[in-house]
């Protein structure tokens, strides 16, 4: 599901279940006006932070796991990542990717380089 907002920043971000099934529809489908180029929001944050929580807090009617995976876009930032229920999550910018995998933190400077695990 593609979201705009008023700063022209563009969110492209999936919800999906424990078996893998897109629910993004169902739990963010109230959220904007439908438009052009997807549904315009204020502010496209709110929209990523609604869905991070999904995961984080997951309705039990929707499964005990939830899969948040996001693409951000603004003039001059784009991030990308996911989350998922038990904390497992993965953050990348240009400069800088985050992960935590299994429990097992690590952190690298831009394409991999200079890893550190946490």
């Amino acid at each position: 599901m593609r979201f705009t907002d008023d700063e022209d920043r563009i969110l492209e971000l999936h919800v999906t279940d424990w078996c893998d099934v897109d629910i993004t529809d169902r739990v963010l489908g109230d959220m904007g006006e439908s438009g052009l180029f997807g549904r315009h929001v204020s502010d496209v944050r709110e929209v990523l932070r609604r869905a991070l929580d999904l995961a984080k807090y997951p309705d039990l009617s929707l499964g005990s796991t939830i899969r948040t995976s996001y693409r951000l876009t603004g003039k001059d930032h784009t991030s990308s990542g996911w989350y998922q229920t038990g904390g497992d999550m993965l953050m990348s910018t240009p400069e800088l990717v985050l992960a935590v995998n299994d429990g097992v933190g690590s952190v690298s400077k831009g394409q991999g380089k200079n890893e550190w695990n946490l």
